[in-house]
C-alpha cells in the first residue's frame, strides 16, 4: 500500500488523487493507494478520480480508517481490488523453496495456486 496523509482544513482536491494515480502507475503498479484526510472531505473530482482509476485508491478521514481492514476484505471478496496486472496460476506436484536470510522453507504440494500482481 502507498499511504498519503493530509491534515488539511479544506477539501481534498482532485490533483492530489491524480498525483497518487501517477505514482501508482509509474512506480508502484502493484499497490493500493490510500489517502487519509482530515474532516474537510473531498471534492467531486477527487471522488470520481479515485473511483475510476486503474489502481484502487481509497479515501478515508481519520475516524473512518478503522474500517480499512474490513473494506479491503470486502473488496477482495468482490474482486474489486485493482492493480495493473494480475494472474492466477494453478500448479500440480509443486516443490517451492523460499529463502530469506538464513531461514529456508520448503513447500511441497499436490495442487498449488499462486496469485501474482504487477
Amino acid at each position: 500500500m502507498v499511504i498519503q496523509s493530509k491534515n488539511w482544513n479544506g477539501q481534498l482536491s482532485g490533483q492530489v488523487v491524480r498525483d497518487l494515480q501517477g505514482a501508482l502507475s509509474n512506480q508502484y503498479p502493484d499497490r493500493i493507494g490510500i489517502i487519509v484526510i482530515n474532516d474537510g472531505g473531498e471534492d467531486i473530482r477527487a471522488k470520481n478520480l479515485a473511483k475510476n482509476t486503474t489502481n484502487t485508491i481509497l479515501i478515508y478521514n481519520f475516524r473512518q480508517l478503522k474500517n480499512l481492514k474490513r473494506d479491503l476484505r470486502r473488496l477482495s471478496k468482490q474482486n474489486r481490488l485493482r492493480t495493473q496486472y494480475q494472474s492466477l496460476e494453478t500448479l500440480e506436484q509443486v516443490e517451492i523453496i523460499e529463502q530469506k536470510g538464513k531461514l529456508r522453507r520448503k513447500i511441497i504440494g499436490k495442487n498449488y495456486t499462486r496469485y501474482s500482481s504487477y
